[in-house]
């Protein structure tokens, strides 16, 4: 992209306060498209890393399964990665980034939950079977793929969400949203994390206590 320097349009140099950058910033963020995308996301990414936090815990003491055995999930992840970038364009050219966002999030909810809803009721292979390790292989990797494309249709979005702030405030903020996108990705690790580690301790995991 070097090439394309030139082409660029130099914002006019301005002296301002530090009040006015503030209300800057307050009414770029206030944006929204900006709020609605950021507060969806925010939602979504705590799920998907309070779902990551559990994930061993539940292989382990759910599914009784090995280190040896949960090691070979990290190939689903690999597979996940490669599938889930091929597919996000052409998918979103398709449906839209909007939609398709919406409907594989929902997807990543159902697949993440129904292996261990149908051990509940009675309709999944027990520990120990040969078929537990291909169907939670399969279950893994579909999931990490949905939740790749949905990550990367929030990024997309949220160019877009840079360029609808421009036309309003005649102001290209790309900065600012991206530090938030940051932000959403810490929450992510973060408050995902957190959000599990509570969910242990409120059970007293792994000796709850005596009825």
């Amino acid at each position: 992209t070097h090439r394309n320097i030139k082409n660029f349009r130099v914002p006019p140099k301005r002296q301002i306060t530090l009040l006015q950058t503030l209300r800057e910033m307050g009414a770029s963020l206030s944006n929204p498209s900006f709020v609605t995308l950021t507060a969806a996301a925010l939602c979504g990414t705590v799920a998907i890393g309070v779902s990551a936090s559990l994930l061993l815990y539940f292989s382990t003491f759910f599914w009784g399964l090995s280190a040896a055995q949960v090691s070979i999930f990290q190939v689903g992840v690999l597979i996940a990665a490669i599938a889930g970038v091929a597919v996000a364009s052409p998918l979103s050219k398709r449906f839209g980034k909007r939609r398709l966002g919406i409907g594989l999030f929902i997807a990543f909810i159902v697949v993440t939950t129904l292996p261990i809803g149908l051990r509940l009721i009675g309709f999944f292979p027990p520990n120990g079977s040969p078929w537990l390790m291909p169907i939670l292989f399969a279950e893994r990797t579909l999931a990490q793929g949905l939740a790749i494309v949905v990550l990367i249709m929030y990024s997309s979005m949220l160019t877009d969400v840079v360029e609808d702030n421009e036309l309003r405030t005649k102001r290209r903020s790309a900065g600012l949203f991206f530090a938030a996108s940051r932000f959403v990705a810490k929450a992510r690790s973060g408050a995902g994390a957190f959000t599990a580690g509570q969910i242990l301790a409120l059970f007293a995991f792994p000796h709850p206590p005596a009825p």
